[in-house]
């Protein structure tokens, strides 16, 4: 999946378009949902996997991922609905890659932009107040600004921190990345 959202992101989505869910995901991942596809009146037939991202109803056989339902039901293109999903505030650069191979041996490299001193990755403004490892080291808003700290929304590092370690003189351009919490 290019794209992981977190449990929030799903279920306040499914909020704002009126998608009934209930209870938490099991083992692997799935969530009872109202099949949005039907007039489906029962949650025991249809769930979304919070890891995948998709739909599967076992009533009807529908399939589909949450980003294509909500580009299909609001009209959105895929980077719309991924600013829908994620929030308004969501940054998504036009020449950014949506998958990154892990295996890629210049992945450092491939993706920094040296003009910019910034990771081409899909990200947002962190607000270092909403979390404990950035509120406790006092961070700010303009400090997060003035070092490039953003809240990464690629896999593989969906809800991590990226801090980026950046020597210009060495041509040093690497990151750091701490899972949010």
């Amino acid at each position: 999946m290019a794209i992981q959202l977190s449990i929030n992101d799903i279920r306040n989505t499914l909020n704002s378009l009126g998608i009934k869910h209930r209870g938490q995901p099991n083992h692997k991942g799935w969530l009872s949902v109202i099949c949005p596809n039907h007039n489906a009146t029962s949650f025991s037939t249809c769930s979304i996997n919070v890891i995948s991202n998709r739909f599967k109803c076992w009533s009807c056989g529908y399939s589909e991922s949450l980003f294509t339902y909500v580009m299909s039901y609001k009209n959105l293109t895929f980077k719309e609905s991924l600013k829908f999903i994620k929030g308004n505030d969501t940054y998504v650069p036009n020449n950014t890659p949506l998958y990154i191979e892990k295996k890629d041996p210049k992945f450092e490299s491939k993706y920094f932009d040296k003009e910019k001193n910034k990771y081409n990755f899909l990200s947002l403004p962190i607000d270092p107040s909403k979390f404990f490892y950035t509120r406790e080291r006092g961070f700010t808003e303009e400090f997060c600004k003035t070092f490039g700290i953003e809240h990464v929304l690629s896999f593989p590092y969906s809800d991590y921190y990226c801090i980026p370690i950046i020597d210009t003189e060495r041509e040093i351009y690497t990151f750091e990345f701490k899972k949010i919490i």
